[in-house]
């Protein structure tokens, strides 16, 4: 069996409890040891405080380059925010290239309007003036091109590179 922490070890484990919140708010790694230690995790590093109001002094000496940073959530989501506002520069700044679903709808309408053409009277075998109409296009290639250009997916023109 354990034996219940004595009334003087669980006073002195309560007092750490405004530090806790302050490592839980920042997002900081931390654990209470035995009996009444508190240990805090920053930066690959850790250091085992004794008292909280030296746990307060060894945090606020440490954090104080880190305050800049959003330290709220786990790492991942704070890679995805930094990955959207990358995101979102670019498309402000107009720098975006057309994805796989807009390719396809250019080349759909470009078909499509070479088989209206086609359909119009217009001999199959003349050149056209558009570099985009192909020269002979009937129905059934139209509906076998857009679903060639729907299942490749290496067509796919790729976005300003987002990466950091």
């Amino acid at each position: 069996m354990i034996p219940d922490f004595t009334a003087e070890v669980q006073a002195k484990r309560a007092s750490y409890l405004e530090v806790k919140k302050v490592l839980h708010a920042e997002g900081i790694r931390y654990s209470l040891l035995f009996p009444s230690k508190l240990k805090i995790m920053l930066d690959g590093h850790s250091h085992l405080c004794q008292a909280p109001d030296k746990a307060l002094a060894w945090l606020e000496s440490h954090t104080s380059g880190l305050i800049d940073h959003d330290l709220s959530g786990p790492l991942v989501l704070q890679r995805r925010r930094k990955r959207r506002s990358s995101r979102d520069r670019v498309q402000e700044e107009g720098m975006t290239k057309p994805t796989l679903q807009q390719v396809i709808q250019e080349k759909r309408a470009a078909l499509q309007a070479a088989a209206s053409l086609t359909e119009s009277g217009h001999s199959g075998r003349e050149k056209s003036d558009n570099p985009d109409v192909p020269e002979s296009e009937d129905a059934s290639d139209l509906d076998s091109m857009v679903s060639t250009l729907e299942g490749a997916p290496h067509m796919m023109l790729q976005t300003t590179s987002d990466r950091i």
